[in-house]
């Protein structure tokens, strides 16, 4: 039996997965990649995160890590407010806590810890948002269950009882506009002299009203205030509320219809787009029309994503979902309960980091993240996580693990036939240019290998002899160290 040469030669690494156009990724095509991110088609170790710091001053750049909590951190949001007692623009961490309080830390005078609003203990998890009372940034909390809080810092926490319950609420213009939680298909909107006045007293272009949404595409869910227009995003559709011309007289009009569940809490603004997540994949709207990114991992986030969400920051988009890795072949993720040591599969288990300019991707595999919030503030730019059941912030950083645990990077090429998929071949040697040690997994349709490349700065052959007709391989380490350049298989193929 003759045999000739052939070679696969990968000098140019992708980490954006080919799920969804055939069952399998071909050849040079990424199967799999995870913990991984690639600068100019070299693999290396993705990104992670540790405890967050912050600053002691405004004019100290030096920072201190935080200090842990007596609740975990449930949802996350930012609060600039001008203060008049101390004149100065004022920057703060809010957060909803698993003892349900509410809390605050102040960015630029950070000494560790968050601390209580009131003692009031809240059943639910609150819409957030910034506005304007008269002269006074406050900030508002809506509930499906109480009445309206509002706390502007240097003042206590007050409730508007007057105001009904609201699901989700926005700002848009001078009016506040939210979802009535007791009739899910009305939405309310303030007077635009008042916004915590939401009663219609007269008939005035002022005054506060309602629209009323009967396209029958299940329950409103989520408000954003986007361009000219506050989109309303429910189960199966998406509406558009618009003033009249000249006049604060409001309609609304059916712009999507869903053949797949929209996650409403996932729609995010992003610059010129809006996006969010579907059970068929993710979307962007950019006011009048919307596309499907083609993300091709599909099948992996097919499942319910009730608890994803969507944070942008420094031109990416964080997706913290749960995917379906075992669709794949590979191990869910779980999450040890410290009291009983049971294993349970984690509610989200990955975060996409998504480039909305070049539109690849990367994944974080084995996190919990269950609140995001950006911080643009001054000389701060970080991007904050709480990680479900933790009683510790957290923040991005360029180190492939979870504070001192490293995280498993994973590359895995697509199936190898060289056109000839009836034909004998053997997998001979694989060259590699890798300045860390790395695992090789090679696989073939008759046997498999597992072997180990050492770290240097030029390449290095690592004999194989693989029988087979069908192969693919496998990239990985565990030591948060990965960089890899080139990749080239030898084969001999039968004549």
């Amino acid at each position: 039996m003759n045999f000739s040469e052939e070679r696969v030669n990968i000098d140019t690494f992708t980490a954006k997965m080919d799920l969804d156009k055939s069952k399998y990724a071909v050849g040079k095509n990424c199967k799999l990649s995870y913990n991984t991110q690639v600068k100019h088609g070299v693999l290396s170790a993705g990104k992670g995160f540790k405890i967050l710091t912050l600053p002691m001053l405004e004019t100290d750049e030096r920072e201190y890590q935080m200090y842990e909590q007596d609740f975990s951190f449930i949802k996350l949001w930012h609060y600039t407010y001008y203060s008049i007692p101390n004149d100065c623009q004022e920057y703060l961490l809010v957060a909803y806590g698993s003892d349900g309080k509410l809390y605050f830390s102040a960015e630029f005078a950070h000494v560790g810890n968050f601390y209580p609003l009131n003692n009031t203990v809240y059943s639910s998890v609150p819409s957030a948002i910034n506005f304007n009372v008269g002269e006074d940034s406050v900030m508002g909390f809506a509930f499906e269950d109480r009445a309206l809080v509002v706390w502007y810092c240097d003042d206590p926490v007050y409730e508007v009882d007057e105001a009904p319950y609201f699901r989700s609420i926005c700002l848009h213009g001078d009016r506040l506009f939210a979802i009535d939680a007791s009739k899910d298909n009305i939405v309310r909107y303030s007077s635009n002299k008042n916004p915590l006045d939401w009663k219609k007293n007269v008939i005035s272009s002022d005054d506060a009203g309602s629209i009323e949404l009967n396209d029958y595409k299940g329950s409103l869910r989520q408000l954003v205030s986007f361009q000219d227009s506050i989109f309303v995003f429910e189960d199966y559709g998406i509406s558009k509320i618009s003033a009249y011309s000249s006049s604060d007289e409001y309609f609304a009009t059916n712009i999507y219809t869903s053949g797949s569940k929209i996650y409403a809490n996932t729609a995010c603004k992003c610059g010129e787009f809006i996006y969010f997540l579907c059970q068929d994949g993710l979307y962007r709207l950019d006011g009048v029309d919307i596309n499907k990114v083609e993300l091709n991992i599909t099948n992996l986030i097919s499942r319910e994503q009730e608890d994803a969400i969507i944070c942008f920051f420094n031109k990416k988009l964080y997706i913290a979902c749960h995917l379906d890795f075992e669709k794949i072949g590979e191990e869910d993720s779980i999450v040890t309960n410290d009291a009983s040591q049971d294993k349970t599969t984690m509610v989200n288990n990955a975060l996409i980091e998504f480039d909305i300019e070049t539109e690849e991707y990367s994944i974080i595999k084995g996190i919990d993240v269950c609140s995001m919030v950006a911080i643009n503030d001054l000389f701060l730019s970080k991007l904050v996580v709480a990680l479900r059941g933790k009683k510790y912030l957290y923040e991005l950083t360029d180190a492939c693990s979870v504070v001192d645990t490293n995280l498993t990077s994973v590359w895995e090429s697509g199936n190898i036939t060289l056109a000839a998929l009836d034909k004998n071949k053997i997998l001979k040697d694989i060259y590699i240019l890798s300045k860390y040690p790395v695992n090789i997994t090679l696989n073939s349709d008759k046997s498999s290998k597992t072997l180990t490349s050492i770290g240097q700065d030029k390449i290095q052959r690592v004999g194989v002899n693989l029988p087979g007709k069908e192969f693919s391989f496998k990239l990985g380490c565990d030591t948060g160290n990965l960089h890899i350049e080139n990749v080239q298989l030898r084969f001999k193929v039968e004549d």
